[in-house]
């Protein structure tokens, strides 16, 4: 959908009162309480004219977002096969990745043990007055080359927050949100302080 620019009356029309509001703004003096009432009549009628264009903006923009969600919802709906044949791929390349590490330290503990035998044997020969046998070739079963694209990173999971040390916790805004709400007004390293602004209703 095109919305060529001065095509719809409505926008322009909200448009031109825009321009009106601002001339009116910048001409306007709050002195007194007659003159606040003008200003505060103006905010709500600024306020009416941000909705209305608002509603306009939901007019055009509604029937696209709708569109392309039906366009996501239908590649998710064709993609869901390759997603799950993904997913059964990598789950079992993770599987023989596992297994070639388990190999892999089991062939490392077999070679550390086999040269711990021969220095032992060694060792005893001398303590014995004997000369060392030279040492006898081991048989140590070799594991298949590492899986490639496998990446191993370090992660956590919190299971008791309470026994979380304090540096590795924050303040919580939303706590802290709700508890000025509620009325407090003291909090330890937290300032808390009255911030004005404007309400128009």
């Amino acid at each position: 959908m095109t919305v060529p620019e001065g095509k719809d009356t409505q926008a322009v029309a909200l448009v031109d009162e825009g321009r009106t509001m601002v001339e009116r703004a910048e001409a306007m003096l709050i002195t007194d309480q007659a003159s606040l009432a003008v200003a505060e009549e103006t905010l709500s009628e600024i306020a009416r004219l941000k909705k209305n264009l608002e509603e306009r903006r939901d007019f055009f923009v509604r029937p696209l977002n709708d569109h392309v969600k039906n366009i996501n919802e239908w590649i998710r709906g064709l993609a869901a096969p390759l997603v799950q044949a993904d997913t059964i791929l990598r789950n079992k390349k993770l599987a023989y990745a596992r297994e070639v590490e388990r190999q892999r330290q089991e062939a490392e503990r077999s070679r550390r043990e086999a040269a711990a035998k021969v220095a032992r044997e060694a060792a005893d020969a001398i303590a014995a007055g004997r000369t060392p046998e030279p040492a006898k070739p081991v048989f140590v079963p070799t594991a298949p080359p590492p899986v490639k694209g496998i990446r191993r990173a370090w992660v956590h999971e919190v299971e008791d927050p309470d026994l979380v040390p304090r540096q590795y916790c924050g303040p919580d805004d939303q706590l802290l949100r709700a508890a000025v709400n509620a009325g407090v007004r003291e909090i330890a390293g937290v300032r808390i302080f009255e911030r004005e602004g404007t309400v128009q209703r």
